[in-house]
C-alpha cells in the first residue's frame, strides 16, 4: 500500500481558493488567504493553488505554485446591489449586505470553471452563494470543500454551516462550541487568524518617524477599525474627552467619519491630544501600534478582530468587549467591559487600564498566533481532506 508521503510526492494537491476581495480589499479574510496559501506554497512543493478573485493576475505578485484566476465583478454601490440589499432584508435572508450581490455574481461565474477543473479541495471564503455551488459540485464531482467561518456567531454562519462543508473552520473555541451544539455531525476545527512577527513586533517609535509635528501626551490610546456603530468609535471618543490627560489616535474610515470629526471640532481638542488618520498603509500599521501605550476597540459581537493580535504582537495591553470570544483570544492581556457600557464608565475603564501592570503578557500570548504555527494546522487539515 502506498504511504501518505509517497502519495504526496506522486500527486500535488490542487486547491481552489474562493476569495472575491483578494487583492482588492485588505480585510481580515484577504489577509488570511494571503498568509496561509503563500506560506503553504513557499514552504513546500506539494500544492498547486488557484485563487479566484476580483483582482487581475498582473496586480498581484504570487509564488510560483499560485495562480490568480480573475473573475470580473460588478462595481460596488450600484442600483442592483442596493436593490438586492433591500429585497434580502425584506425576505430576512442571511446575506443582506450590498457586497453579497457581488458574491452572488462571483458564485455564478466560477461555477463552470470549478466544475471543469480537477480540484482536490475547494476552500470557500466567498459567502453563502459560493457555499451552494461548492455543495452542488461536491455532490456531482465528489470534490470536498472547507468553509472558513470568519463571520463569527450569527445567522449567516448558521446558514453556511447548514450547507454541511466537509470541514468548518471556527476562528475561536466559543464559536466552535456554539455551532457544535446546533450541528452534531458537523466536523469543526478551531484555527485562529494569525500574525507575522517579522512585521508586528515591539520596537520604539517617535513622533518624528510618524511625521507628527506635535509632542503627544501620554498615555496614548489607539483605535484601528471601521468607523461603524458596531465598532463604537464615537463612544470611545466621548469617553476619552472626559480624561484630563492622554491622547487618542483613531485610524479608520466609515459612515461615522463626519460625525466623529464634528465632535472633535466642537470639543476644540488640541493636536497634542488627538490624531485622526483615514487610512494607514498596512506596512505602516506596526509603527502606530508601537507608538501607542494601549489599544482599545470596544466592538460589539466582534468575530475575531485581527487588530487585537496586532496589538498583542507589539506587546500592547487591550481594552476589549467582555465576551467569550474576546476572553478566549486575549486572556490576561486585556481589560474587559460590557460593550453597552455608558461613556462615563468607559472613561473610568480607560483610567483603570493604565493602572494595571501587564508586563510582557501580550507579547507572550501573541506567539500562539504566529503564522508559522497557524499554517501547519491548515497544511494538516487540507492534506487530510484531499486524501479522503
Amino acid at each position: 500500500m502506498i504511504c501518505i508521503n509517497e502519495f504526496m510526492q506522486a500527486k500535488k494537491i490542487k486547491i481552489a481558493v474562493l476569495c472575491p476581495g483578494f487583492g482588492l480589499i485588505p480585510r481580515g479574510i484577504e489577509t488570511v488567504v494571503k498568509e496561509v496559501f503563500f506560506l503553504l506554497s513557499e514552504n513546500n512543493n506539494e500544492y498547486l493553488i488557484d485563487i479566484y478573485c476580483g483582482a487581475k493576475p498582473t496586480e498581484i505578485r504570487t509564488p510560483k505554485n499560485i495562480k490568480i484566476k480573475y473573475v470580473k465583478l460588478p462595481k460596488f454601490n450600484t442600483y442592483y446591489s442596493k436593490l438586492y440589499k433591500k429585497i434580502a432584508k425584506k425576505l430576512k435572508y442571511p446575506a443582506q449586505e450590498e457586497y453579497d450581490f457581488n458574491f452572488m455574481i462571483f458564485a455564478i461565474k466560477i461555477f463552470p470553471r470549478l466544475l471543469c477543473n480537477s480540484y482536490d479541495v475547494i476552500f470557500n471564503n466567498a459567502g453563502i452563494f459560493s457555499a451552494y455551488i461548492c455543495r452542488f459540485i461536491r455532490k456531482i464531482a465528489n470534490i470536498p470543500y472547507i468553509h472558513s467561518g470568519h463571520a463569527g456567531i450569527n445567522n449567516l454562519e448558521l446558514a453556511l454551516a447548514k450547507q454541511k462543508p466537509d470541514v468548518y473552520i471556527a476562528s475561536t473555541q466559543p464559536a466552535k462550541e456554539w455551532l457544535a451544539a446546533k450541528f452534531k455531525n458537523l466536523k469543526i476545527e478551531v484555527i485562529p487568524n494569525g500574525i507575522n512577527p517579522e512585521i508586528f513586533r515591539p520596537y520604539q517609535v517617535s513622533e518624528n518617524k510618524l511625521n507628527i509635528t506635535t509632542k503627544m501626551q501620554r498615555p496614548i490610546y489607539l483605535f484601528v477599525g471601521a468607523l461603524t456603530y458596531q465598532k463604537q468609535p464615537l463612544k470611545l471618543l466621548n469617553a476619552f474627552l472626559k480624561l484630563k490627560q492622554g491622547s487618542l489616535i483613531i485610524v479608520g474610515d466609515g459612515p461615522l467619519k463626519n460625525e466623529l470629526l464634528n465632535i472633535v471640532s466642537a470639543a476644540k481638542i488640541s493636536s497634542s491630544r488627538f490624531l485622526y488618520l483615514e487610512n494607514v498603509d498596512y506596512s505602516k500599521l506596526p509603527d502606530y501600534f508601537n507608538f501607542c501605550d494601549y489599544f482599545t476597540m470596544l466592538s460589539q459581537n466582534e468575530t475575531f478582530g485581527i487588530v487585537y493580535i496586532m496589538a498583542l504582537a507589539c506587546n500592547k495591553p487591550i481594552l476589549a468587549e467582555d465576551s467569550p470570544q474576546q476572553k478566549w483570544m486575549l486572556g490576561a492581556a486585556a481589560l474587559y467591559c460590557d460593550s453597552k457600557i455608558e461613556e462615563e464608565a468607559l472613561t473610568q475603564k480607560l483610567i483603570e487600564l493604565k493602572n494595571i501592570e501587564f508586563g510582557n503578557i501580550p507579547l507572550e500570548l501573541s506567539k500562539k498566533y504566529y503564522w508559522s504555527n497557524i499554517v501547519k494546522l491548515y497544511d494538516s487539515l487540507i492534506k487530510d481532506i484531499a486524501i479522503l
